[in-house]
C-alpha cells in the first residue's frame, strides 16, 4: 500500500535525520569529500598497477565534447587501491591500438591525503584464442594468439601485449591440435592465465 501524503513527509524527515547523524559519526565526517565538496577525477594509469598498490596517473579533462588525458608532468597523481582488488595497465606500456591504460574513477581521502581509486577499468578475467602449436599433456605451458576478451565488458588484458601470443599454463594436462580454440582464465593468486577449455584433437 503506498504511503500517505504525511506518511511520505515524516519518512523523507527522518531519512534526512538519519543520514546528519551518519556524517556526524566519528570517522565518517571528514574522510572523504563528498556532495558540495565533490573531488572525485577521472585518471588514466601512467604506470601498471597490482593489487593493494599505486600508481601515478594522468588527470583527464572534459574538453566540451569528450574525455582527453593530460600528460603534463606537473599535473599527475599518485592513486592507491586500500582494498586490494584493482589491476590495472600503464599508458603506453603496449602499442597501438592496446596503448591505452586503465581508466580510474578517484576520490581525495583528507585524512590520508590519498587519491584513493572509487572505479576502475576491470582487469580481462576471461580470453579465448587460437593455440599457436600443437599441445601435448606433458606441455606446462604453451602459448595462444588471435586473443579477444570474453569477460568482465570494458575488461583490459593486464599483464602483457594483447597483440603477442600469450602463454597459458596447461594446469589440467591437455592435448589440442594446432590452431585449437582455447578458453583461459587468469588466476589472481599465481598472476597468470591457465587453460580451462580446448577443442578437443581431430
Amino acid at each position: 500500500m503506498p504511503l500517505s501524503h504525511n506518511a511520505s513527509i515524516r519518512a523523507a524527515a527522518a531519512t534526512r535525520v538519519v543520514e546528519r547523524m551518519m556524517r556526524n559519526q566519528p570517522g565518517h565526517r571528514g574522510r572523504w569529500t563528498g556532495r558540495g565538496g565533490q573531488s572525485d577525477k577521472w585518471v588514466e594509469l601512467k604506470d601498471a598497477l597490482a593489487p593493494g598498490g599505486h600508481a601515478t596517473a594522468h588527470p583527464r579533462d572534459w574538453d566540451g565534447s569528450a574525455w582527453v588525458t593530460d600528460t603534463t608532468a606537473s599535473r599527475e597523481i599518485e592513486v592507491y587501491d586500500e582494498i586490494g582488488t584493482c589491476r590495472g595497465r600503464g599508458k603506453g606500456t603496449y602499442s597501438s591500438p592496446h596503448d591505452a591504460g586503465s581508466i580510474a574513477r578517484v576520490r581525495l581521502n583528507t585524512q590520508s591525503s590519498r587519491w584513493e581509486i572509487v572505479d576502475l577499468q576491470p582487469n580481462a578475467l576471461l580470453i579465448t584464442g587460437l593455440a599457436t602449436a600443437a599441445v601435448a599433456s606433458t606441455d606446462s605451458t604453451f602459448t595462444i594468439d588471435g586473443v579477444t576478451v570474453m569477460n568482465p565488458s570494458g575488461g583490459l588484458i593486464c599483464d602483457t601485449d594483447p597483440a603477442a601470443a600469450i602463454t597459458v599454463y596447461n594446469v589440467h594436462s591437455w592435448d589440442a591440435d594446432d590452431d585449437a580454440r582455447v578458453e583461459a582464465a587468469w588466476n589472481e593468486t599465481t598472476d597468470h592465465w591457465e587453460a580451462l577449455q580446448v577443442t578437443c584433437p581431430a
